[in-house]
């Protein structure tokens, strides 16, 4: 399942992914409770710059702990890392990048919510 998020004009994509389900041919499939299923994510960010798109991708796992039992606590996890590294970038860089501004529309109204 995927979800895409949007934080200080940073487009922020979360899919959630279980972690230890054999496969569709492993008899053990019939047998394995919900419960037993844990969930982990991969992360994508990009944001439109001048100089092009910046784009970073990671692994719930190597940021956080993970895996979880729940896939709403997998994309919470997510979204909260992201949000960390984007707040720790935009305070390292602040100023030396020039973002580009979201197209306008008549009557000054972006064009991106």
């Amino acid at each position: 399942m995927e979800r895409q998020y949007h934080y200080r004009s940073f487009n922020v994509a979360v899919e959630v992914l279980p972690e230890n389900v054999p496969n569709h041919l492993d008899e053990l499939v019939r047998f394995r409770s919900k419960r037993d299923v844990r969930y982990t994510a991969v992360v994508t960010m990009t944001k439109p710059l001048i100089s092009g798109m910046w784009s970073s991708r990671f692994h719930l796992d190597d940021v956080c702990e993970a895996p979880t039992t729940q896939e709403s606590a997998a994309f919470w996890a997510s979204y909260i890392a992201a949000t960390k590294i984007i707040d720790d970038a935009l305070r390292v860089f602040s100023g030396s990048v020039e973002v580009l501004e979201p197209p306008v529309r008549r009557g000054g109204l972006s064009t991106r919510s």
